[in-house]
């Protein structure tokens, strides 16, 4: 019960929006936060004690930037006569409804560094909404009966995710965060019900409208949260079955300014206070209703949209944020939507069936030459979910982002003391090119098992600090270097990332002189394992083999 109402005091904090933009919105920045009424050393003010522990657990520190907007600030808005929509604490402001009158005022505030129109109440809407999904087929069907996962054994098959269920590890005890544009009826759908039963829906809320129902919006979110918290066996299972779930709706598919960006900013503020893990998102931005709102690709570089800067932000505080690349590949725009282009997180390409890249998925670097997207799973052709129930086949990197997101989470749960940097890292390494990214799919297709063993690994290997093994990457010899050994002996194995032994050698060790490890010439070029075990001590590295 404490999370509900904690849940509750943040939302009515954040000061949600409340009825249809019928009035121009302003982005009001401030410079600082002076005048707060809370403090970094009192955390429990204003963070879920799941949130502080997940920062602890971390090694993250409660900064500034988590604080509250400053309530002296806030005051002298009021005073102004504009209303206050939202707080966004990352970003530090406010959105505000003011007249032109209101609006002078608020610029000649000392506290103000920025005003920005982000909602014009004057220009005509553009629909934004994604379309009619067709129903399965019989060959969907005919694949379907085949496994105890339905319609979901295809994309949980393709990452190697089954292997996570069977050891037991399908989400128990994480909270996953799905920000979209509303889910329409998810909470009758048969096939999600056991989520909503079995009390995993943690929180909805809607940061379009206050008071809004999200189970009467948009279908895109059912059909996203379905590939995750599906569970009637036989008919479709997801890659997270037994997570929690937050239900956040920031995307409203009626029109596309701007706004819908600080939105976000605030739902994702809103996942982060209630203690989420994962945070899922298939929403992207890059053209607008007004022109001027538009990005260019040179504004990609994670730091410049606001909606980057907040996903950059949500992973700064050890969440793992997983983000659709966006669906531009096979159009003049061709680049990633904001945020995939965000630090710290898994932007999300698409493939087919036979793993190769969707058309339509949209292609990386970022701006600033990072590799994206990280990641790829099935988008192209792939089951979902309706609201009524209905198994219908959808393409996009919509759906190619939440079959990560919901496999990641399970990984997290066999993993609990991992970071999420750390959990991101392993995920990365395990895809599919690893050697050689490029910027379609990034990394490749992650392999589950793989990422586990690596965690496996790197959890329980680094026990020693005296051991030095070079060169990496290697040719035909590694050369092994104790400071302090505990045995006159060591035994060194090396591995594929798959667990294959590739050598098993007793080898001598004298302190502080090399050991010369020889290795066939012929071991294909990949990342391997190197494990050594010297008495009472054991170090595990990876290597790169040329």
């Amino acid at each position: 019960m404490k999370i509900y109402t904690f849940i509750l005091l943040i939302a009515i904090s954040l000061g949600l929006a409340g009825g249809a933009f019928s009035q121009n919105l302003y982005w009001v920045g401030f410079t600082d936060k002076f005048g707060t009424n809370y403090s970094v050393n009192h955390p429990e003010e204003f963070l879920s004690n799941r949130a502080i522990a997940r920062r602890i657990k971390q090694n993250i520190a409660v900064t500034t930037e988590d604080l509250p907007v400053s309530k002296q600030y806030l005051d002298s808005i009021e005073l102004t006569g504009s209303t206050i929509r939202q707080q966004l604490k990352w970003l530090n402001g406010i959105v505000v409804e003011a007249s032109p009158i209101q609006l002078e005022k608020i610029e000649q505030l000392s506290m103000v560094s920025q005003v920005r129109l982000i909602f014009d109440s004057t220009v005509a809407s553009s629909s934004s909404d994604f379309g009619y999904l067709p129903k399965v087929s019989q060959q969907f069907t005919e694949q379907a009966s085949t496994s105890e996962y339905g319609y979901g054994f295809e994309a949980i098959n393709m990452v190697n995710g089954i292997s996570l269920h069977s050891l037991g590890f399908k989400g128990n005890g994480m909270i996953i965060a799905v920000i979209d544009a509303g889910f329409f009826h998810a909470n009758q759908a048969v096939e999600i019900q056991p989520s909503f039963t079995g009390g995993r829906i943690v929180a909805s809320k809607d940061f379009v409208t206050s008071g809004g129902d999200i189970f009467e919006e948009s279908e895109h979110g059912t059909n996203v949260l379905s590939l995750m918290a599906s569970n009637d066996p036989n008919t479709f299972v997801g890659t997270a079955p037994l997570a929690s779930y937050l239900l956040l709706r920031s995307e409203n598919v009626q029109s596309e300014q701007i706004i819908e960006e600080y939105t976000w900013a605030a739902a994702a503020e809103f996942a982060d206070s209630a203690g989420a893990d994962v945070i899922t998102s298939s929403l992207g931005y890059t053209t607008f209703d007004v022109a001027s709102q538009n990005h260019t690709y040179s504004d990609l570089n994670g730091n410049t949209t606001p909606i980057s800067r907040a996903c950059s932000m949500a992973a700064s505080k050890g969440i793992l944020v997983i983000d659709a690349a966006g669906n531009e590949g096979n159009l003049e725009w061709k680049h990633l939507d904001a945020p995939a282009d965000s630090y710290g997180i898994l932007a999300v390409g698409a493939v087919n069936s036979s793993l190769s890249p969707a058309s339509f998925s949209s292609y990386g670097p970022s701006a600033d030459g990072r590799v994206k997207p990280e990641v790829a799973a099935l988008g192209a052709n792939i089951p979902v979910v309706d609201g009524d129930g209905t198994i219908r086949v959808g393409s996009g990197t919509s759906f190619a982002t939440p079959v990560i997101a919901g496999i990641s989470a399970c990984l997290w749960q066999a993993f609990p003391s991992a970071s999420a940097q750390e959990l991101r890292s392993a995920i990365i390494g395990s895809g599919s090119q690893y050697n050689a990214p490029n910027n379609i799919i990034g990394f490749g297709i992650p392999n589950m098992d793989v990422a586990f063993k690596l965690l496996l690994n790197s959890q329980d290997g680094d026990k020693c600090q005296n051991l030095e093994i070079h060169p990496n990457p290697f040719f035909d010899e590694i050369y092994i270097t104790l400071s302090h050994p505990t045995s006159p002996t060591a035994i060194v194995n090396l591995y594929t990332l798959e667990g294959k032994e590739i050598l098993s050698q007793t080898i001598s060790v004298s302190q502080g002189i090399p050991t010369i490890l020889t290795v066939s010439k012929d071991l294909p070029t990949s990342i391997y394992i190197v494990d050594v075990e010297c008495g009472d001590c054991r170090w595990t590295k990876k290597l790169v083999k040329h």
